[in-house]
């Protein structure tokens, strides 16, 4: 019979909280997510972890029309696609999810650069892309809109290899923006950072530690141990690390030795 090994887990957390971008909040006896708050069908990890910490899922309320500001005037529309442009800007916005969705299916979802266009993906933004293959003007400003609904940034910020990672990650690109059947189709009724206070209590009943506040300074890593260094002096001894953070976040850290530019 296989047995677990004995793992010793020690999270440091730079913020006062755990659960990052999910924070809720309880006012007048409900819950409200004050970042980070659906979940869908296709988040498998995220739903075997609300089972196992007995999280109730709610459906999304939907139905009615939906409401787009766009080109400077607010619309509505019943369906999934907004109506706000012509035929042939609908069939091209048709198209384009179509190449999108399968484009995507050709990016590794373990080692996205394993995919034979991963380097000149990763050289070109979303932004640039879409003004190669987009040849309205109405189409390139839905998607726009759309990218920055589900990404929170600026087409121009992300590359077009994260996109189709991120695309391939969730099956098709109509999950990510659909309510039914998509990403947004559940909320957690305890709210969504109930999750993470599920993870911090299971990790300090199993010995481990949650440090709040620790954001780190320094990691020392030699062939034997890693050394982490909090910006408030006090050092962690570990075998392994795992660093769980935006990248854009990770040069605030000194590393030795340092990492390669490919990290």
């Amino acid at each position: 019979m296989r047995t677990r090994p004995t793992v010793q887990v020690t999270v440091l957390e730079a913020m006062n909280r755990v659960g990052g971008r999910t924070q809720s909040v309880e006012l007048h006896g409900a819950m409200f997510d004050l970042g980070g708050m659906w979940v869908g069908k296709h988040q498998k990890h995220v739903l075997e972890l609300a089972a196992r910490a007995k999280e109730e899922l709610v459906m999304q309320e939907c139905n009615g029309l939906k409401i787009l500001e766009f080109a400077n005037a607010v619309g509505t529309y019943p369906t999934d696609i907004p109506n706000n442009v012509n035929i042939v800007g609908l069939i091209q916005m048709q198209y384009l999810v179509w190449k999108i969705n399968r484009m995507a299916r050709t990016v590794p979802l373990k080692n996205p650069s394993l995919c034979k266009q991963a380097a000149y993906w990763d050289s070109i933004t979303v932004y640039s892309w879409m003004h190669e293959n987009i040849w309205f003007e109405k189409v390139k400003k839905l998607f726009e809109a759309a990218i920055r609904a589900i990404f929170g940034v600026e087409p121009s910020e992300i590359s077009m290899l994260f996109m189709l990672w991120y695309v391939h990650q969730s099956e098709s690109l109509e999950n990510l923006i659909n309510i039914k059947n998509g990403n947004q189709e559940k909320k957690l009724i305890f709210g969504s950072q109930y999750l993470s206070l599920y993870l911090k209590e299971e990790i300090e009943k199993k010995g481990g530690k949650v440090c709040l506040s620790s954001p780190v300074a320094t990691v020392k890593q030699t062939d034997d141990a890693v050394t982490v260094t909090t910006k408030d002096g006090r050092s962690f001894e570990a075998d392994y690390l795992i660093v769980a953070m935006p990248p854009v976040s990770i040069n605030r850290i000194i590393f030795s030795p340092k990492l390669s530019e490919r990290r």
